[in-house]
């Protein structure tokens, strides 16, 4: 009743709604337990403890180990550039296939519009690898496909003249998996013209060359095919890039599991699919959680990578988990977990041991409960 007074007395401004009930000390007691709060008490002892959702189990996990999801299936951004995964197409039995491990190769042959250029800037980005060259030299090369590399190329073309970008791709693995490369350059003229160069398919590609010239500009490449689309930016196998605009806006450091599409390790923590429309969800752990979060590559490879990061960023063994209980925990450990972790670390604090350590806090009550 006092704060619906309060409300009132300060015109209904939501923020200090907001403020007043988030600075309040009945907001910031602790979580209590059902069965630690006296039942013949009329006072407020403390909110519920409530399990993490889904989303927000794996933004923390992203925010403090490492980002689970580098691309988004929604986004607020315009569509003015609309590129495509591109690879070489891929055929069984008159049947387009998931592309198979090995090395592709792409080219485009382009005439840029006549005109005084202002500026030219390129985006590519390769799932697994890539090496691109323009006009027979290389100007770009990565393998990790959420890392968009951006090029500027203003002083390498020229308006009006023919130039040709090639690539060298390739898909690891040991199975046939998704692949795609992706590309947009964007040409900025005098008289306030914008020009696209996308990879879509009009690319030529093929699955062996003869040579070492495949990359110049006078290549023969009549015998290659088109290019096969994989994907578009926004729907595809690896949703969109979140680095993979001309935007000079600082870009997120990861996607948030909300806009993201639906995958196993969501859905196994207990996402609704979107079709089903839910005010409610399980709180309570399953036999499929611990085992997604016991086997799942996908999860486990976030973890090595923040283990990897955690191990270097800190020298001795004592300094490594002081960190990593600090980032997950927001707490230095108890000296009964230190000798525990050092303990079961026989070879010292390397990165597997770290690994180990951090999936076992993402496991506990500590961090999974709020």
């Amino acid at each position: 009743d006092w704060l619906a007074s309060h409300f009132i007395e300060e015109n209904t401004d939501i923020r200090e709604l907001i403020r007043t009930i988030m600075t309040s000390r009945a907001y910031q007691l602790e979580t209590r337990p059902v069965k630690e709060q006296a039942e013949d008490s009329d006072q407020f002892e403390g909110p519920l403890p409530r399990r993490l959702k889904a989303e927000q189990m794996l933004d923390a996990v992203s925010m403090v180990v490492d980002p689970i999801y580098h691309g988004v299936a929604f986004s607020e951004e315009t569509d003015t550039i609309k590129p495509l995964w591109i690879w070489h197409r891929e055929v069984e039995f008159d049947r387009t296939v998931l592309p198979k491990p090995g090395v592709r190769y792409l080219r485009k042959q382009m005439n840029l519009p006549a005109g005084t250029l202002i500026d030219a800037h390129l985006l590519v980005t390769a799932d697994h690898a890539y090496t691109l060259f323009l006009d027979g030299k290389e100007i770009a090369k990565s393998n990790i496909w959420h890392e968009v590399t951006k090029v500027d190329l203003t002083e390498s073309l020229s308006s009006g003249q023919e130039h040709v970008f090639a690539a060298s791709v390739e898909n690891a693995g040991s199975i046939p998996n998704p692949a795609g490369f992706l590309l947009t350059l964007k040409l900025r003229y005098a008289d306030g013209r914008h020009h696209f160069i996308e990879s879509d398919r009009s690319w030529l590609s093929t699955d062996s060359v003869q040579g070492t010239v495949w990359q110049e500009n006078d290549y023969v490449d009549t015998s290659w095919t088109a290019a096969h689309a994989y994907g578009r930016l926004r729907s595809s196998h690896w949703g969109r890039p979140l680095a993979f605009n001309f935007s000079d806006r600082e870009v997120p450091p990861y996607a948030r599991a909300a806009l993201v599409s639906l995958d196993p390790l969501s859905k196994s923590l207990g996402r609704p699919v979107r079709e089903n429309v839910t005010t409610q969800r399980d709180d309570e752990a399953s036999l499929l959680q611990t085992l997604t979060l016991t086997n799942s590559d996908f999860f486990h490879q976030s973890i090595n990578n923040g283990a990897a990061r955690m191990s270097l960023d800190a020298g001795s063994d004592r300094a490594i988990i002081e960190g990593v209980y600090r980032s997950i925990l927001l707490r230095d450990p108890t000296w009964r977990e230190r000798r525990a972790v050092m303990k079961i670390a026989k070879n010292g604090m390397d990165q597997e041991a770290v690994a180990d350590l951090i999936w076992s806090l993402l496991l506990t009550p500590e961090f999974q409960f709020i």
